[in-house]
């Protein structure tokens, strides 16, 4: 039998390790995260939504979506600060691309982003 890796289960390995990683981050103590899957056509991945108790309150909640592109074995990640049900128009023109194998920086700046000012 041949087994081979999904792109929602590339997707879900990423998502694994940030939120581990964002257990033992002291800025994250004070927050709610979940995460729920994300499909649009052929790109299928996770979204990790973080809300940090002192933001203000139109920045309190901030969305990442971690993606293979649809053209390609790259890594898509999709940054956002508007929950919705897809992804707007912000969301796909901040789409940040990583070469295949490229993890730690995904989980990098996911957690940098989640987490940033």
């Amino acid at each position: 039998m041949q087994y081979e890796i999904t792109k929602l289960h590339l997707a879900n390995g990423l998502k694994d390790i940030i939120l581990y990683e964002l257990q033992g981050n002291p800025k994250a103590e004070k927050s709610c995260c979940w995460t729920e899957s994300y499909q649009n056509g052929r790109e299928q991945g996770i979204t990790i939504t973080l809300g940090l108790e002192d933001r203000k309150i139109e920045d309190k909640y901030r969305y990442v979506t971690i993606t293979e592109c649809r053209n390609s074995d790259s890594i898509v990640v999709y940054k956002n600060n508007i929950a919705s049900q897809g992804l707007n128009e912000s969301a796909y023109k901040s789409a940040t691309h990583f070469s295949p194998g490229q993890y730690n920086e995904v989980v990098k700046f996911c957690i940098d982003y989640l987490l940033g000012e």
